[in-house]
């Protein structure tokens, strides 16, 4: 980078902004970025992290919508107390799945994450949610690595049950996946407060990564206040009149180290976004996922619309309704193009 103001500056420009430019035909752009990636990386960890924000900031690297992720998660390092404290919890999981991780394990030795224990234990003792059954079953995690502390461990049985085999053939869960569409056109039938419930239950059972459980879903049932939220969202297009239901994804990023886990906050959310979309189908409707871009207005519109605070990230939302007719199924890409098998 002999010229980090001007010519990279404009060599970028050239690439993002050009439609022809084919993707990774521009090595000149790939040496560009791992020059930036290098630079970043040469620092100490605690200015690292403030030239990685900076340097992925600039404007010929990141528009208007990654402008405001990234001050988001800026924000996310001067966390105040009470912040910190709201996300105990989450942190609390996390914790304890780790603990959990080792006592599943054969070869369990007493002592071992012991900084974790001491972590978990001292949010379990001081934020008390018993009517929180994820708290519940952390604190039993601890009992059971205090109890193992002074027990033999070679007398002590891995933490476990026996395997349930599944109840759903393999064939009829594909027929399943396969038959799920994604329909624009809903008859004037409304979507009720079950039926979200019981799609949020379905986003909830899906995994997480370190069990921080971070998803937060924003709903209306109302038609006319759907089709409101459904403005604020890329692709809202060819969708019927009558949209009986809009469902917001969101994530609480405080749990998350930055920017490290950059991207695993949208991971999470998807995983959970899966499931929530089969139970949909199962209850007969149909749920379709919409982009979403973090253009600055259409952010403030929905985080004002829901009060979704500052330290949450949108991911997608979803209109859902009963649909009319299937949607045409469109190809899908073969097994053979895409795995690869060593």
């Amino acid at each position: 980078m002999a010229s980090p103001g001007g010519e990279v500056s404009l060599s970028l420009r050239e690439h993002f902004m050009d439609p022809h430019l084919q993707p990774g035909g521009d090595t000149r752009i790939r040496a560009i970025l791992r020059s930036v990636i290098r630079r970043a990386l040469s620092h100490s960890p605690g200015r690292r992290t403030k030239c990685v924000h900076r340097r992925l900031s600039a404007k010929f690297i990141a528009d208007a919508s990654w402008q405001k992720k990234l001050s988001r998660y800026r924000h996310l390092n001067g966390l105040t107390d009470d912040d910190y404290h709201q996300s105990a919890l989450s942190r609390l999981r996390a914790y304890a799945h780790s603990l959990d991780k080792g006592l599943h394990e054969a070869n369990w030795v007493a002592g071992h994450s012991a900084c974790v224990y001491r972590r978990a234990k001292s949010i379990a003792d001081v934020w008390e949610r018993a009517s929180d059954p994820t708290y519940v079953w952390a604190c039993s995690i601890l009992r059971e690595y205090e109890s193992r502390q002074v027990e033999h461990s070679t007398s002590i049985a891995s933490r476990g049950q026996d395997v349930a085999p599944c109840s759903i053939p393999a064939h009829s869960l594909l027929e399943f996946l396969q038959t799920r569409r994604s329909s624009r056109q809903y008859v004037e039938s409304p979507v009720t407060q079950e039926h979200v419930q019981a799609i949020v239950s379905a986003a909830l059972e899906a995994p997480s990564s370190s069990n921080r459980q971070t998803l937060r879903v924003y709903a209306t049932i109302e038609p006319e206040k759907a089709l409101e939220v459904g403005q604020n969202f890329y692709g809202f297009t060819g969708f019927s009149s009558y949209v009986p239901a809009m469902l917001v994804f969101a994530v609480d990023l405080r749990p998350y180290q930055f920017p490290a886990e950059l991207f695993i906050p949208t991971l999470d959310t998807g995983l959970a976004v899966e499931n929530a979309a089969l139970m949909a189908f199962s209850l007969g409707l149909s749920m379709t996922q919409l982009i979403w871009v973090a253009r600055p207005e259409l952010d403030l519109n929905l985080r004002s619309y829901f009060g979704i605070p500052h330290y949450e990230d949108i991911i997608v939302g979803a209109a859902c309704g009963f649909p009319e007719r299937d949607a045409v199924r469109p190809a899908r890409k073969t097994v053979t193009d895409t795995l690869v098998l060593k």
